[in-house]
Formats: structure tokens, C-alpha cells, sequence
């Protein structure tokens, strides 16, 4: 199979360079996509060749014209990928379309159009005999071909989320740009739940002894895509909880420190210097908050986080399961399972303790300002006193 890590390393790099180099629709980048869906077509990591792939095709559908023999190879690509995950209505589709723009642009006597011919009709035939020989062929197909979707989908958001975590707690951080993972979190959860369900539900669909071979050539590859995939996302669950802990606790203590030196009796004499040492601090603006309210929903959002982590890590351990009941070899699953607990116990202290000093500091008010009203008062019921004498 080759070092194909090093070589992902390598493309991954590459890539973040073209992407910031090129504009959206470049041709160059098209052609750096489909290499990149070659290597994971190599390796039978299918979701991933669909997706890049995809990202070259709809590059190419904007800058060439449609009989461009490249539209064809890339149309013919994709009919590929459909073809080895046994999605056989997408393969001919796509192959019908390569065939078409070929047949218009090459010679009919070109190698090209006889390999296309052949696939074609290598297809038709296994639509017919996967069709009359399943039992459960539609069920089956059905069920492989969402678990193929949701892949796509899934890695597609966790490049996203990898994207909004590196901007935690920096100063691209903000309100919306937090609303936006805690969702995006929560939807891809929702969406490994229904992956995981579709995938138990696709090794139990029974087929006759003759296609067994053929469902286990196409399921094998699968738990593999799915656990390097909750890999990925757990590991960004893990980092913005993290981040978002360490923003929480820096915006607890400006909160405390501010209502302790403005409630305390001798502000004027301790405000100015406060808010000097407060400035020169690196604090976000979203971490300068001072309401409980709003302290509190960030902490029941910490706390969502925390409980999406462990069911990730539940879906980790009924795949070893899983796995293990299918026979299929890979590397031991235990080291994805990571400790991903995190400690919000001493915020919900602070937070109790922050509502305590802001309720004393409210009666010490109260207190020092009827003290104050009593003095003015005796002071001029003195002077009044003192007038009429």
C-alpha cells in the first residue's frame, strides 16, 4: 500500500498553501483535488476520493466548457468511486455522461471509448445480478449508500469545526462564531449516532452465500472511514472544550475582579488602577462579561460539551464491538478511546461564590447609602437648628 501517511502529510500541506495562494475556482486547484481523491481511490478510502473528487468537478463544470475531455475524465472519476462502493445507478449515471462527452470530442475507434463501452456494460450486469440475486438488495443498497453520504457529510463538518476550534480564543473569537460550533458540534453528534445505527443495521441485512463475499468486500472499509473519522472529531470536541474552559475561567475571574473593586466602598480610590491592570491583560472581548446570566449559559454549554464527548467515546466502544464481531483487523481501538472529561465542577463553585459576593455587595451598598442619607439628614437638621437660633 506505501507510506500513504507521509503522502497524505505532504498533500495536506500542499494544499493549505494552494487554497490560500489560488482563488476558489482555479484550474490548478481542480487538478490538485482530483490527485488527492487518486490517493484515497488507492487505498479504498472511497467517502474521501468521492469528496475531493467532487471538489474538483464542480471547479471544472465552472471553467471549461461542457464536451471538455477533462469534464469526462473527472465524470468518469466519480463513476469509479461508485462502481467499487457497489452504488451501481450512480456508476452508470456518471459513466453515461463520461461516454457522452467523449464520444462527441474523440474518434469512435479511441481506446477511451472502448474502456468507457466496457464499463458500461460491466455495470448493467452487475445491476442485474446484484438485483436478482439479493435478497435484501434494496435495503442493503439503501443503507450503504447513507452511510457513504453521511461519511462525506461528516468529515465535511469536522473540517469545519478543526476550522472554527483554531479560532477559539483567539481574537477572531466571538458570540456568533461560538453559537455556530456548539451547533455544528451537536449536528455532526446527532449525525455519528446515525451513522453508527445505519452501520449495525447494514452488517445484519442478510444476502445469499454467493454475494456474502461482495457485501464483506464493501462493509470492510467502512468502520475503518467511521473511526478515523470520530477520531478526528473527538479530538475537536476535546481541543474546544478545552478553550472554551480557559475562556470561561479568564472571563470569571475579569468578572469577579470587577464587581469586587466597583462594589467595594473605596472604588474611586481603586478603580482608575484596576482598569489599567484589567487592560493590559490579554482578554477577549466576549470574555469581558460580567453578568451571571450569561456566565451561566456559557457553563451549561461547557457542560453539553462535555457530555457529547462521552457519548462519542460510547460510540467508540460499541464500534470495538462491533468490529470485533465481524472479524475484521484493526489497530487496537483503545488508544482512540481519550480521557475527555473536563472539570467544571470549581466553575460552578466560582459561580456560586461570584452570586454570593455580588448579593453582598448589593446590601453593603444599600447599607453604606442609608448610612449616608441618616448623616446628610442629621447634619442638616443640625444646620436648620442652628439657623433659627
Amino acid at each position: 500500500m506505501g507510506d500513504y501517511s507521509k503522502t497524505f502529510e505532504f498533500y495536506e500541506n500542499a494544499l493549505k498553501i494552494r487554497e490560500k495562494a489560488l482563488s476558489s475556482n482555479h484550474s490548478d486547484l481542480a487538478a490538485f483535488y482530483n490527485s488527492i481523491g487518486q490517493v484515497y481511490t488507492n487505498i479504498g478510502e472511497y467517502s474521501k476520493a468521492l469528496e475531493f473528487y467532487e471538489r474538483s468537478h464542480k471547479i471544472l463544470e465552472k471553467v471549461l466548457p461542457s464536451n471538455h475531455p477533462h469534464l469526462a475524465s473527472s465524470y468518469n472519476n466519480i463513476s469509479q468511486v461508485y462502481n467499487h462502493t457497489g452504488d451501481y445507478s450512480k456508476a452508470l449515471e456518471f459513466g453515461e455522461k463520461s461516454l457522452a462527452i467523449f464520444q462527441k470530442t474523440l474518434p469512435p475507434t479511441h481506446p477511451q471509448i472502448k474502456t468507457l463501452i466496457e464499463n458500461i456494460e460491466y455495470i448493467d450486469d452487475c445491476i442485474d445480478t446484484w438485483s436478482t440475486r439479493m435478497t435484501s438488495a434494496s435495503d442493503f443498497q439503501r443503507l450503504h449508500n447513507a452511510l457513504s453520504t453521511n461519511l462525506t457529510k461528516i468529515s465535511n463538518n469536522v473540517m469545519d469545526l478543526e476550522k472554527l476550534v483554531q479560532k477559539l480564543g483567539t481574537p477572531e473569537d466571538s458570540e456568533p462564531l461560538r453559537e455556530r460550533y456548539h451547533r455544528l458540534e451537536n449536528e455532526t453528534k446527532i449525525l455519528m449516532q446515525q451513522t453508527h445505527d445505519a452501520l449495525e443495521k447494514l452488517y445484519n441485512t442478510r444476502v445469499t452465500e454467493v454475494d456474502q463475499r461482495r457485501k464483506k468486500t464493501l462493509t470492510d472499509n467502512l468502520p475503518k472511514q467511521y473511526l478515523a473519522t470520530l477520531n478526528r472529531f473527538q479530538k475537536a470536541q476535546s481541543i474546544g472544550a478545552q478553550k472554551e474552559k480557559e475562556s470561561l475561567d479568564r472571563a470569571r475571574a475579569i468578572s469577579f475582579r470587577q464587581h469586587k473593586i466597583l462594589d467595594s466602598p473605596f472604588a474611586d480610590d481603586f478603580v482608575s488602577t484596576s482598569y489599567d491592570q484589567l487592560q493590559k491583560q490579554a482578554v477577549l472581548p466576549i470574555e469581558q462579561e460580567i453578568d451571571m446570566r450569561a456566565l451561566r449559559e456559557r457553563e451549561e454549554q461547557l457542560r453539553e460539551l462535555e457530555t457529547n464527548i462521552v457519548e462519542v467515546n460510547e460510540l467508540y466502544k460499541d464500534l470495538a464491538k462491533l468490529i470485533h464481531e465481524q472479524g475484521i483487523v484493526i489497530d487496537s481501538i483503545g488508544e482512540y478511546i481519550i480521557n475527555t472529561e473536563v472539570n467544571i465542577t470549581n466553575g460552578n463553585q466560582d459561580l456560586k461564590e461570584a452570586e454570593a459576593d455580588q448579593s453582598s455587595a448589593r446590601c453593603k451598598k444599600i447599607i453604606l447609602v442609608t448610612v449616608l442619607l441618616i448623616v446628610i439628614a442629621i447634619i442638616v437638621l443640625v444646620l436648620v437648628l442652628t439657623l433659627k437660633k
